[in-house]
């Protein structure tokens, strides 16, 4: 694989995932607007709900990318050739590549997405697990396992945050019964 594939590649991952957010945002817009407004409006604007926003945009992004990647750069089959080489059942190949892409879109648009972003953890553990002996630094031969590892810290990150004020249906949790900020 000649590094201008993974370009492209990279390339059409963001130009997907930036399209698939404003296809989202487009149907939203006057909800959005509207709940904007009033936020403004009353004074009660929170950086903590544009945070939460901005990292389940760049973790769902992240998630679809890496779907993508193994989808259109090192094919399924390679993927799964892969997944045996390394001890793992191939099979487990197309699981993972739908529960990454399903994943990272479900992420995106906020939809019960602190659940997802937990279900997904062990994923990337996996992959730290496997990166584990190439050392710390990513850009390292082989991958090292800080990539993984901090986007593990990031999903917990966001199971435990929870899926912000912009999101389509943000994740019920037990918290929502005593009135906290983080079950939103």
């Amino acid at each position: 694989m000649h590094e201008r594939d993974h370009g492209r590649c990279s390339s059409f991952c963001f130009s997907f995932v930036l399209f698939v957010s404003f296809v989202f945002h487009a149907f939203r817009i006057s909800h959005f607007t509207l709940l904007l407004q009033e936020k403004i409006m009353n004074g009660s604007s929170n950086t903590a709900d544009w945070g939460v926003l901005l990292l389940r945009l760049a973790l769902g992004s992240m998630w679809i990318a890496h779907a993508l990647l193994k989808l259109l750069v090192f094919t399924l089959p390679g993927t799964a050739q892969f997944f045996t080489s390394i001890g793992l059942p191939g099979i487990l190949a197309y699981p993972v590549f739908a529960a990454e892409l399903l994943g990272g879109i479900v992420i995106v648009l906020g939809l019960q997405g602190r659940v997802v972003s937990a279900l997904l953890i062990p994923v990337l553990l996996v992959a730290a697990w496997v990166h584990w002996p190439n050392g710390w630094v990513h850009t390292s031969a082989g991958g090292g396992w800080e990539y993984p590892v901090f986007l593990a810290a990031a999903s917990a990150a966001h199971a435990l945050i929870g899926d912000g004020a912009y999101s389509w249906r943000p994740t019920w949790a037990v918290g929502a019964l005593y009135g906290s900020a983080a079950a939103r």
